[in-house]
């Protein structure tokens, strides 16, 4: 009886399997074989690192190497660290420069500073020696024997020309301008102005204006004869030169 009734079976199963459509039949052979397998650790990650590598390559023992990734990385932050120590060089190196100019620059700030106020008073000085250039003239335009009253001129009356009462005036007058002369010269000296009369000395273009020339027999040749005009200092500086004659020498044109 079974073998009656599973015989109709095998012949439905067949009698079904030839008028279904081909895919259905494919479909449900291959549903067959795309049952879900046994999951293992190791083959998921040969799997990935199959997958992960292109066509026809095969992944490489040394790049899942520990010991290769770390001794990269130690390398890339001693490289690190060695281009930040240049930086720091660098930096320090520029510190230390732009701190020694800061430096150079407030000591010639600081000293300029000082000879502005040591020499603030070069135009007021230049223009008062002027004047004593004229207070100057005045007194060598006197003659020299009536720079001084001679005691007998003191007791003797004016007469008609009134010269003795003429030369005691003139001698006072000159005192006075005299005296005016070297009060101005001790004042300028308080403020380091001073005068120098170079005759004598070697001529010295820095210092003296040479307003002629003239062979003196017995005179050094170059040397400053006479002095027209004294010259004046400013401390250290030249404040006006001095107006020179100097002595040619017997080979000068």
């Amino acid at each position: 009886m079974t073998s009656l009734i599973l015989r109709p079976s095998r012949q439905i199963h067949s009698l079904v399997a030839r008028r279904l459509p081909h895919s259905f039949s494919t479909s449900s052979s291959s549903s067959s074989s795309a049952l879900p397998r046994r999951f293992s650790s190791s083959t998921a990650g040969a799997q990935a690192e199959t997958q992960d590598l292109p066509t026809g390559q095969t992944a490489d023992a040394s790049s899942s190497d520990p010991t290769s990734t770390h001794n990269k990385k130690t390398l890339t932050v001693e490289d690190q660290l060695a281009q930040k120590d240049a930086q720091l060089n660098e930096y320090k190196d520029l510190y230390i420069r732009a701190r020694a100019d800061f430096e150079n620059l407030q000591k010639i700030t600081s000293r300029e500073k000082a000879q502005a106020k040591e020499y603030a008073i070069q135009g007021f000085a230049r223009d008062l020696v002027s004047n004593i250039d004229v207070l100057q003239l005045a007194l060598n335009s006197v003659p020299e024997p009536l720079r001084t009253v001679q005691e007998d001129a003191t007791t003797t009356t004016t007469t008609s020309e009134g010269a003795p009462e003429s030369r005691k005036h003139l001698a006072d007058l000159w005192a006075g301008v005299q005296s005016t002369k070297s009060l101005l010269e001790k004042t300028l000296a308080l403020y380091g102005v001073t005068p120098f009369n170079p005759v004598g000395q070697q001529f010295d273009p820095n210092r003296h204006e040479a307003m002629y020339q003239a062979q003196v027999p017995g005179k050094e040749p170059n040397s400053v004869l006479n002095c027209s005009k004294v010259g004046w200092m400013l401390r250290d500086r030249v404040l006006r030169p001095a107006q020179v004659g100097v002595v040619q020498g017997s080979d000068s044109s």
